[in-house]
């Protein structure tokens, strides 16, 4: 597969800024909870951050800081209560060691002392 060009991250780049705005644009004119436009706009955006994504990744080795997850990814279905209570986010964050060799002896300090050692 040929590498995207920059001019086609730049415009799948302009295509979620797009998406965006049309989300909240559905947002604040839905008409309820389970407002369609609302349903439509978020597919849109997701499928503008996908997009984005994979060439982003393809031309710069570069990734997002969001995920919008496949129903395919191995999650079960959810079998819980049809009002839950309380939701959970699964969050990714990558980050940068700026002192590799002293995180590692921290980790050793760590490792040392919780096995009895000094």
């Amino acid at each position: 597969a040929e590498q995207p060009t920059a001019a086609e991250v730049r415009a799948a780049a302009e295509a979620v800024k797009t998406a965006l705005d049309r989300h909240l644009a559905a947002v604040e004119r839905r008409t309820g909870e389970d407002d369609p436009a609302v349903h439509a706009a978020f597919n849109d955006l997701a499928a503008a951050a996908e997009e984005y994504d994979e060439l982003l990744y393809e031309r710069y080795d570069e990734v997002t800081p969001f995920d919008i997850p496949d129903a395919d990814d191995g999650l079960p279905p959810y079998t819980g209560p049809d009002e839950p209570s309380a939701l959970s986010v699964l969050i990714r964050r990558d980050y940068a060691v700026a002192e590799p060799r002293r995180l590692l002896s921290q980790a050793q300090r760590i490792a040392d002392h919780e096995r009895g050692g000094a």
